[in-house]
């Protein structure tokens, strides 16, 4: 690769045109001019190992010579959606979305009675003072007329979630990391296998 700078110092160190100079560099060297691959500043360990196993898997080709193939990871059909809410105390509530079932303001409803029932049993003191706030992300079933209703209704605060802040939802950034970190690299054959797992983990963090 050569930059113009040096297409001019090459012209005149070798007494030729610039213009010819160019075309030995494109046409008999076959060379082209490259911009710069921006990358992020920081890399996380998890970024630095992919990258280590693409360079490990690179190799040296003929120009004209495919690319060689390598598999690719099939990715898991098991899936299944957890919901949870948690305090500084610990957890409060979770459950598991049905499959198949879509997240929708009336779903969402009722997943806030059965957080309001789990309140009720497990932060009493919260409960009767009615001081307990709710943080939870700008989705659009949260930001429903019905749920924001609802929570008006039983006197339910929010805590503000700034807008295109997915970075700010603590579950992402705290809660699910954790069950990440215990899961990895593990595979399962069954929904309810991978329910009973998570369970046992959620079930080990301690208040």
């Amino acid at each position: 690769m050569a930059y113009p700078d040096q297409e001019h110092e090459l012209s005149e160190d070798l007494d030729i045109s610039f213009g010819t100079c160019k075309t030995i560099i494109k046409n008999d060297l076959h060379l082209k001019r490259s911009l710069a691959k921006f990358v992020p500043h920081l890399l996380t360990n998890e970024q630095k190992e992919y990258r280590k196993r693409n360079r490990q898997s690179s190799q040296w080709l003929e120009l004209g010579e495919p690319r060689f193939k390598k598999a690719r990871m099939i990715k898991s059909k098991l899936k299944c959606l957890l919901i949870t809410f948690f305090d500084v105390k610990g957890l409060v509530h979770f459950e598991f979305v049905s499959e198949g079932q879509t997240i929708n303001q009336h779903y969402y409803i009722d997943v806030l009675k059965r957080l309001r029932e789990a309140v009720r049993q497990k932060r009493p003191e919260k409960w009767h003072r009615k001081n307990w706030l709710l943080h939870h992300d700008n989705a659009r079933p949260h930001t429903a007329v019905t749920v924001r209703l609802y929570l008006a209704k039983h006197g339910i605060a929010l805590l503000p979630q700034p807008p295109c802040s997915p970075d700010l939802a603590p579950n992402d950034f705290f809660l699910y990391p954790k069950i990440k970190k215990v899961l990895k690299g593990r595979r399962f054959d069954s929904i309810p296998e991978i329910k009973g797992n998570t369970k046992n983990i959620l079930r080990s963090l301690k208040d």
